[in-house]
Parts: structure tokens; sequence; C-alpha cells
């Protein structure tokens, strides 16, 4: 009984690459993934992350709330969790 043979290494780059051959292709993933001698489910890991990493959230104008002209400021805060260790925080006075 022989070991299977392991797959070269692919760096994120050749996998953005690969990606967008297989979108181009016309081809079903298990196809594909036969032809160019693929493993499926890594295939579809990286599928998933370059999808993921296409949905860039839109632009979101932030204005201070109205007030009245005699206000001497504007004082707003905002808190946006970019990631579990980043944090965006806006003030205006």
């Amino acid at each position: 009984m022989s070991k299977p043979t392991r797959r070269p290494y692919k760096t994120q780059s050749q996998w953005r690459e690969v990606i967008a051959d297989f979108n181009q292709s016309g081809l079903d993933a298990a196809h594909y993934c036969q032809q160019h001698q693929l493993g499926d489910k890594t295939f579809h890991k990286w599928k998933r992350y370059f999808a993921r990493a296409s949905h860039t959230p839109e632009l979101i104008e932030l204005m201070p709330p109205q007030t009245p002209t005699n206000s001497r400021s504007i004082h707003w805060d905002v808190e946006l969790q970019l990631s579990h260790d980043m944090i965006l925080r806006l003030r205006t006075t």
C-alpha cells in the first residue's frame, strides 16, 4: 500500500489565479479539480475565501446630528469593531 502523493503547495496569489481560471473555464468544480489535479476540499476552501474577500462593504457617510445654532459644540462617538483586535473610533467635538 503506497502513500498518496502530496500536491505541490500554492501561494494565495497562485490560488487567486486558479480560481479566476476556474471561473473562466465553464467547468463544474469536480471536473476542474480532476483536470488540474487539485484537492476538492482545498479548492472549495480557497473559492469561499476569495468569494468572502470580494464583498466589500458600502461606504457610509457619518454626519453629526442636527443641533440648534446656539449649541457650542457637537459631540458624537462611533466605535466600529473591525476584527477581534482592531477597533476604529471616531469622535467629533
